[in-house]
């Protein structure tokens, strides 16, 4: 299975809600911001380090556009490729 976030800056409560089926997926892939669109949001730090102590690790950072704060980051799950 793949898992597609684009939820305007929720990824972590959205991460949080599937933590009990992460491991039912073989790749992730989400938008997330280097600078806040909104008050509270996760920024890609955040989500990168939620993910690492889960041990999924960014495959590609992609930046969605030039000069956007938008980065597209496909990642895989240990031991799995990346869709």
């Amino acid at each position: 299975m793949y898992l597609k976030l684009d939820v305007q800056g929720d990824e972590l409560g959205v991460l949080f809600g599937t933590e009990a089926a992460l491991g039912e997926f073989h790749a992730l892939e989400c938008e997330l911001t280097i600078t806040p669109l909104s008050e509270g949001q996760a920024l890609i730090g955040d989500v990168l380090e939620y993910l690492s102590r889960r041990a999924v690790e960014p495959s590609s950072l992609l930046r969605s556009s030039p000069g956007s704060s938008h980065i597209h980051v496909p990642a895989g799950f240990s031991g799995s490729k990346v869709c």
